[in-house]
């Protein structure tokens, strides 16, 4: 039921959104006017409205932060149309701004799975040192979700300084791991990693793995 009301309330919310947008248009210096907080308030809303969205909902969130345009519209604040826009806007268009990253680094320990990815797909836009460093870090988790998640927010940051570590973790235990950090390699698309690829495309048991390798070597080739 409360699913339900959500999605209502988020249809009605992105409407209202794609409505703005074709009126007035939705661009970074837009958003940035719309700012009136710290980046790590915005974080935390984020976040704290990312809990509970359902897989649907949750994937739609992560496609509209990385295309940089209103693909759908799934932050649930009633009655409140500026608070969401000022969200929206200030999670599609991230600054290099560090403020953010210690909460969204907290948020990837997060019980729920939407706030956790969401966290890893912020931290891979905002291209700062410290979010890099954040998410090399959690590349040696415990938890296999948090390094598969990790692995993930390195690719959309796309920074070379990530490819050593990657190239280590292709040997994780977990084979989700293992797939998303072949993907990762081949979003940086550095030269260095063809041998540890084309290993992992040879000799890798998991067929994920081996297509996500596959994959990875067309690009930077």
């Amino acid at each position: 039921m409360r699913g339900d009301l959500v999605a209502v309330k988020i249809a009605a919310a992105y409407a209202a959104l794609l409505a703005a947008v074709l009126l007035g248009g939705a661009t970074t210096a837009g958003a940035q006017a719309l700012r009136s907080a710290a980046d790590s308030d915005y974080a935390a809303r984020v976040i704290e409205h990312a809990r509970g969205t359902n897989a649907f909902m949750c994937e739609l969130a992560l496609r509209s932060i990385d295309n940089r345009f209103g693909a759908g519209y799934w932050i649930h604040v009633p009655d409140a149309a500026t608070e969401q826009r000022e969200l929206f806007e200030w999670a599609t268009y991230q600054t290099e701004s560090a403020d953010a990253v210690p909460v969204l680094s907290d948020a990837l320990s997060d019980r729920d799975p939407c706030a956790r990815r969401v966290a890893a797909r912020l931290l891979g836009h905002i291209k700062h040192p410290r979010a890099l460093a954040a998410l090399l870090d959690r590349l040696r988790s415990g938890d296999d979700q948090t390094r598969q998640l990790a692995a993930i927010g390195l690719g959309h940051q796309d920074d070379r300084n990530a490819v050593g570590a990657l190239l280590r973790a292709l040997t994780d235990r977990a084979a989700t791991v293992r797939a998303a950090v072949a993907w990762a390699l081949g979003e940086i698309e550095d030269r260095s990693a063809i041998e540890g690829l084309t290993r992992a495309l040879k000799e890798d048991p998991d067929p994920t793995v081996r297509r996500q390798a596959a994959r990875a070597l067309g690009q930077i080739s």
